[in-house]
């Protein structure tokens, strides 16, 4: 197995790539783990990487491969989008971004920071989304909640700006515009319908904005997306419901249903009004059409060993593991 490390220097602060280069190459070396570690230029360079190094004559071709994902969501993005299309390839992640909300869904922390469980880790496979031809691994915004992402970026290079609270204060601002999105919206090829909205998700994965559980019913290995839409409410309505949004008990709420609704699909296609900026995984794109289709089990994910999971992504680790 070659284990191969796509560091993004871009995510987070930028400050902890060049120690986890270092922790890598000291701890594979002591491993004896047959290792590489490249470290991308751009935005795109890790799929790019990962199809031209795989392919024949490439430096990966014949090779099983794992390839971790360095960085944020939207590094584990790329890096999927790579990997899904490679026969055999393993998906692993260390999160050094800033929301990191698809481990959220899977394990604690520590064990993503901990070189030798990653390299003795077991593959689990669980949902990709695929859209307009790419792979999704956790969550798309459009809307509020995307505008709250593009505001939190331009927050989190302030260097006096921690990076739990980047996204709080990205969405204080943005509330102040209170942006929203229109657009048709058929589910499972049913009839379109028409909306106009404050916000819309569509979730593989529960988490969002850095801890946001704002789809708990969301489950990684269930073949569906979830979809919210919320209604164009007030500031006031909204900033009484941010709470509930943040800590999972949304749905629960009394009276829920007359400000927003959920549907769970396996297919959805999105017609925007005008072009609309779409936020997949943290990474915002300009688009007309968003084209929705779950894939399940095309994300083969390698959990650390010891990994902790809950519900439908319990039982496929335990039996990854043989237990």
């Amino acid at each position: 197995m070659k284990h191969v490390f796509i560091l993004n220097p871009a995510a987070g602060k930028g400050d902890e790539v060049a120690p986890l280069c270092s922790k890598l190459e000291a701890e594979c070396k002591r491993l004896g783990a047959d290792h590489f570690i490249y470290t991308t230029r751009n935005p795109g360079d890790a799929t790019e990487f990962i199809l031209r190094e795989s392919a024949e004559g490439g430096r990966f071709s014949g090779e099983k491969c794992r390839f971790y994902a360095c960085g944020g969501d939207g590094t584990i993005s790329e890096v999927l989008d790579g990997a899904a299309r490679v026969e055999g390839a393993e998906v692993g992640v260390i999160p050094i971004g800033t929301g990191n909300d698809f481990c959220r869904s899977c394990t604690p922390k520590e064990l993503y920071f901990d070189v030798e469980a990653q390299i003795n880790g077991s593959v689990i496979p669980i949902d990709a989304v695929k859209y307009n031809g790419r792979y999704s691994a956790n969550m798309i915004n459009i809307g509020f909640d995307c505008e709250v992402v593009k505001e939190t970026a331009r927050i989190k290079r302030k260097q006096w700006v921690p990076g739990k609270l980047a996204y709080i204060f990205g969405l204080i601002k943005t509330l102040v515009r209170k942006p929203g999105v229109s657009f048709t919206l058929s589910v499972d090829g049913g009839k379109p319908e028409h909306y106009s909205l404050l916000l819309c998700a569509i979730a593989n994965g529960p988490y969002c904005g850095g801890g946001f559980d704002a789809l708990p019913m969301a489950e990684l290995s269930d073949g569906l997306v979830n979809i919210i839409k919320i209604k164009n409410i007030s500031r006031m309505k909204f900033v009484s419901l941010v709470k509930y949004y943040k800590d999972g008990t949304l749905p629960a709420k009394k009276g829920i249903e007359e400000l927003c609704d959920y549907t769970s699909c396996r297919r959805a296609v999105f017609e925007f009004d005008k072009t609309q900026a779409v936020c997949i995984d943290g990474e915002v794109s300009e688009m007309e059409r968003l084209e929705i289709e779950v894939e399940p089990g095309r994300f083969r994910f390698s959990a650390p060993r010891g990994a902790v999971f809950g519900s439908a992504l319990d039982c496929a680790a335990k039996s990854a593991a043989g237990v």
